[in-house]
């Protein structure tokens, strides 16, 4: 079982190092990673990994800041907490 569990840990380990490779590395074979077959493109790259890559980061910053503007609003910590 600890073999088993050491595998996974390793195969987790070597899927994070292609994801790694595909975000951050223009000339990986980040459309192996993703399974796109074909020649690789920067258009490609965009809609595929730079696109959605972006609207995640768009949506964590405007979580932050939402959650800024209701602490700041809210009159104690008690009603923030109510909440």
């Amino acid at each position: 079982m600890r073999e088993e569990l050491r595998q996974q840990k390793e195969d987790m380990r070597i899927q994070e190092d292609e994801i790694a490779l595909a975000l951050f590395n223009l000339k990986s074979e980040w459309n192996v990673v993703i399974g796109v077959s074909g020649p690789k493109s920067t258009f490609r790259w965009i809609i595929r990994i730079g696109a959605p890559n972006l609207m995640k980061l768009s949506q964590g910053l405007l979580v932050v800041f939402v959650s800024f503007v209701i602490i700041v609003q809210s009159d104690n910590i008690i009603d923030l907490l109510k909440r």
